[in-house]
């Protein structure tokens, strides 16, 4: 017999293993649940009969439910208190069937558009979940409504025992605090325990069997993928799932899964990450043993082979059951005598730096540091994402505010940007948006600028209105006019007027130019600020020309003057796509790879807004679709560098 839990709120907010939702014969369902399915991207119901229950995988969850069940609680304009008794021992029996879900959520079914009592549905569906239910299993029946709560609660404690369904225990009525999750009936609530471990030899996995069996067997619901992962489901959602809402997590600490926690190898990793990060960033110091086997037999808690000090570990919500005090070690154990290590799942600022530094790419981006409870510690830019990461864990003495901020970060995220001039735009853009704690300005110190091109030649603008410049936007008036300096130098349109001084025109002579020329010069710098390859290429050749020919002639002051407006010239015609000089229309692009995809925000032409989070594919197949071919390989490469520092 397992238990009912009222919960005044909506299902999807909190996590579960199994959620259900009302659908009627016809296989459609109510405008708000017709809502949740586009935005989590739940199946469709089928076409059955009343009472029948239909459990499929939930794909687009987004970790807070592994399966999804259509509970057929309505036909027409009317419901059976009967069909619902039906469906809550369908229900039941789900929870003694593999993968073994043990939390399911399950609104009032029938309750709405059936046109049933809530307590008449509430006493058949707890009647019929606990008729069939697996002892550990827990059924939480979500009210919307404040007055239906108030009204379940009283009919709850108000009922004589035998005008119950199931003879429950009797409590009196909960005080005001508690009543969100008051048992409708109570019974015994396992430990829930999830078991982590590396099966890099076919004895632990016999090893993890038995303790799982032996845990199970004295009264502990424990868990792991040789019982509850099937076929066909996330890997990487069922491990968060399973994670966020285990009391304990167990780790099975083998010298393979030991090297494996500490470098973030293979799978493990985001399974570590998982059980760093804990249930929404709370940490809870606590210390967790890995069970034991003696002899092929499961030995008691005494007998558990090592003690694991984890600072800070979230090993679970809810209870504290934090077992303090070290276990003796069982030689017999996997991994346990001398071949047992410490794995440290805290805050480790070496490993963040040594670890994520080498899966950063050496080239230009944007990168940002989170803290246990994910917020946004500092945004940053980047030439080198690599080396630039890697110096907060160097010599920080000349940056003290930093100092305060580096032993907070537990994850890194970072974009590959295609130049560093599109790296300085993507920073500023966010830090427009949203100044994290640690940024000390919000957006940047360069000003925008344009270039406006007319028969005078090429000059910089501010971007004060539409229309104001032709070409750009660039970052930094001072690389626009160097820029625009070294263009001057090699199409020298100020000489082509046709009203020239007799200096100019002296120098428009030697320099061999005049008035035919104009066009040319002027089709040329307009290629070369449209980024044409041989335009933009046969500009440096000149200019690498002009700067070596004065260092020859030791005008040194010229030569570099030449070089800055080389650099300059570079810095403009860099790839960069996430600020439009129109704005166009509104757009999301979006990158998937390996479970995890990542969503830019374009808004009144700008880059703004950078999220990543867990989604299958087929979830993501239709944000996909949407995403413009020009935007295709920064998006997949940025999805794919955010599941490399997964």
């Amino acid at each position: 017999m397992g238990s009912v839990q009222l919960v005044h709120g909506d299902m999807f907010s909190r996590p579960c293993d199994l959620i259900v939702l009302p659908a009627s014969t016809g296989g459609t369902a109510t405008p708000f649940v017709a809502e949740r399915m586009r935005q989590y991207d739940i199946p469709r119901p089928l076409p059955g009969p009343l009472g029948t229950v239909r459990i499929t995988r939930f794909d687009g969850g987004q970790h807070f439910a592994q399966q999804v069940a259509w509970a057929t609680s309505v036909e027409g304009f009317g419901s059976d208190l009967g069909a619902i008794e039906r469906a809550g021992r369908c229900l039941g029996e789900a929870t003694t069937q593999e993968p073994f879900p043990q939390n399911l959520s399950a609104p009032l079914l029938g309750a709405a558009a059936g046109g049933l009592e809530p307590e008449d549905v509430l006493d058949r569906l707890t009647a019929g979940f606990l008729s069939t239910a697996a002892r550990e299993a827990t059924l939480r029946v979500f009210v919307l409504a404040r007055e239906t709560y108030e009204v379940l609660l009283r009919h709850r404690d108000g009922l004589p025992a035998a005008d119950q369904p199931s003879a429950p225990v009797r409590e009196p009525l909960p005080a005001p605090d508690d009543r969100a999750t008051a048992r409708v009936h109570v019974a015994p609530e396992p430990v829930r325990v999830f078991i982590s471990y590396h099966a890099d030899r076919p004895e632990v996995k016999q090893w993890v069997r038995a303790l799982g069996t032996f845990l199970r067997g004295n009264g502990v619901n424990a868990r792991c993928d040789l019982w509850h992962l099937m076929v066909g489901m996330n890997l990487q959602q069922w491990m968060q799932n399973e994670i966020t809402q285990a009391d304990r997590v167990v780790l099975v600490c083998t010298e393979a899964y030991a090297k494996r926690a500490d470098d973030l190898d293979g799978g493990l990793a985001y399974e570590i990450k998982q059980i760093r990060r804990g249930h929404r960033g709370q940490e809870r110091a606590a210390q967790i043993p890995a069970g034991g086997v003696v002899g092929g037999h499961p030995q008691g808690a005494a007998d558990l082979p090592a003690a694991l000090p984890v600072h800070p570990l979230a090993a679970g919500r809810g209870r504290d059951r934090a077992a303090r005090g070290p276990a003796r070690r069982d030689p017999a154990a996997p991994g346990g005598g001398a071949a047992a290590r410490r794995v440290h799942l805290g805050v480790d600022c070496g490993l963040v730096s040594r670890e994520l530094s080498a899966r950063l790419p050496a080239a230009p981006g944007v990168y940002r540091f989170r803290d246990a409870g994910g917020r946004v510690l500092y945004v940053g830019r980047a030439t080198n994402l690599r080396s630039r990461v890697g110096s907060y864990w160097g010599d920080l003495r000349d940056r003290r505010h930093l100092r305060r901020m580096v032993p907070q970060v537990t994850r890194v995220e970072a974009v590959e940007c295609d130049s560093v001039h599109e790296a300085a735009w993507l920073e500023r853009n966010l830090l427009e948006r949203s100044k994290p704690r640690w940024n000390r300005i919000r957006g940047g110190l360069e000003v925008p600028v344009g270039i406006q091109l007319d028969a005078a030649g090429p000059r910089v603008v501010h971007l004060h209105a539409p229309g104001a410049a032709e070409f750009g936007p660039y970052l930094g008036g001072a690389q626009a006019r160097l820029a625009v300096s070294g263009l001057d130098r090699i199409f020298p349109v100020r000489y082509t007027s046709e009203r020239l001084d007799g200096g100019l025109r002296d120098l428009a002579r030697i320099r061999g130019v005049g008035v035919v020329d104009r066009p040319a010069f002027l089709a040329a710098i307009a290629a070369v600020l449209r980024r044409g390859a041989e335009q933009t290429q046969a500009v440096r050749d000149g200019l690498a020309l002009l700067r070596d020919r004065a260092s020859a002639n030791l005008a040194f002051e010229l030569a570099g003057r030449i070089q800055q407006e080389l650099e300059a010239l570079d810095w403009i015609v860099a790839e960069q796509k996430v600020t439009r000089l129109v704005a166009g229309a509104d757009h999301d692009v979006y990158g998937w790879a390996d479970g995890l995809l990542v969503r830019f925000r374009m808004r009144r032409g700008r880059v703004d807004g950078w999220e990543q989070r867990a989604c299958s594919l087929p979830a993501a197949r239709k944000h996909l679709e949407l995403t413009p071919a020009e935007w295709s390989a920064f998006a997949a490469r940025g999805a794919e560098l955010a599941r490399r520092l997964q």
